[in-house]
């Protein structure tokens, strides 16, 4: 009676042995998924760390380019007020040209005027001889 208590006390610790033995492997299974997946986590991590550094360069790039658009754009302001200031000296001037045409126009056209009349008085003058 005792040997058949003893062979299944044998068998009953050999089963719960092949079921600690099956437990160690399902958790060795999971802290190896675990690793895997620890590992994936890691190259995520590094590749938005990566993402992260190329953005950071990239937005101060675009800071510059921003600085130099900035700096571009008030030379274009200054060079349109510049050219306002000098159209508005040309309308002026061109202003005073044609009135100053139109004051010898009519200096012509007095001179012309005495010159006539001078004309006339010689021939006037002539005729009398």
């Amino acid at each position: 009676d005792a040997t058949v208590n003893i062979t299944e006390l044998i068998v009953h610790i050999h089963q719960e042995l092949a079921s600690v033995a099956e437990a160690a492997q399902v958790v060795t299974d999971c802290n190896q998924s675990n690793a895997v997946n620890a590992q994936e986590v890691e190259n995520n991590f590094t590749g938005i760390s990566e993402g992260t550094e190329k953005i950071s360069s990239v937005t101060g790039e675009l800071m510059e380019i921003v600085k130099e658009l900035e700096t571009a754009n008030s030379d274009i302001v200054e060079n349109i007020q510049t050219i306002s200031a000098v159209t508005e000296e040309v309308s002026a001037h061109a202003n005073e040209t044609f009135e100053a045409c139109e004051v010898n126009s009519e200096l012509v056209d007095s001179v012309s005027g005495i010159v006539s009349d001078i004309s006339d008085k010689a021939t006037g003058l002539h005729a009398a001889e």
